[in-house]
């Protein structure tokens, strides 16, 4: 029986699609019954998508350049501001959980599409983040250099030093989720209602 797979990068950011598309590669190459449906708000890095061969599904509400560039900004953490409001989310969530139902998706795979965190969840469907080593939970762990800043000098790398022990301390504790945003509380409160989880075989 095959299987649906939904990936929901961020697809206006780069890093996300391409990382998305090579996972989806490795899965198709493994088995030949899982099949791979990419959805995303951004027709950014869309055609990277359908370049590989795989289907790409819009969704509403498309975010625009501004709105994505703002998001990026966040993510390299270049500014604070972001575009999310609580009309924004709630959409999102309950277009996400319809095409969740409409392709009876087996997993999600996501990046930082942040409102898969809340959809998934109320649709009972496993949720994989894909994301690289560098800043994960393991890496910070062990971070003993920012990898940022210079260490040229005694000074410098003292100073790397203290921002490493910092960030090592820190992050940790950061949670992934905005919770104590407002934008985040009602779509959280009132769209999720679980349905039974999902049991599904790694691959």
């Amino acid at each position: 029986m095959t299987r649906t797979v939904l990936f929901a990068p961020e697809t206006f950011n780069l890093a996300e699609v391409t990382r998305g598309v090579e996972v989806a590669r490795r899965l198709s190459r493994l088995t030949g019954d899982v099949d791979c449906v990419f959805a995303g708000y951004s027709r950014r890095y869309a055609h990277i998508v359908k370049e590989a061969g795989f289907v790409f599904r819009p969704l509403e509400p498309e975010l625009t350049d501004r709105q994505a560039d703002q998001l990026i900004a966040v993510d390299q953490g270049r500014g604070l501001r972001h575009p999310f409001t609580t009309r924004m989310l709630a959409e999102r969530v309950s277009n996400e959980r319809a095409l969740i139902r409409e392709l009876a998706a087996d997993a999600v795979v996501v990046g930082t599409t942040l409102s898969q965190f809340v959809s998934a969840r109320a649709e009972g469907v496993p949720l994989v983040y894909a994301k690289p080593f560098a800043y994960s939970l393991p890496h910070v762990r062990h971070m003993r250099s920012t990898g940022v800043l210079g260490r040229r000098t005694v000074a410098a790398r003292i100073l790397d030093g203290a921002a490493a022990t910092a960030v090592r301390t820190v992050l940790p504790r950061i949670p992934v989720l905005p919770g104590h945003s407002r934008g985040w509380r009602a779509p959280t409160a009132y769209r999720c209602r679980r349905r039974p989880s999902k049991r599904w075989t790694p691959i």
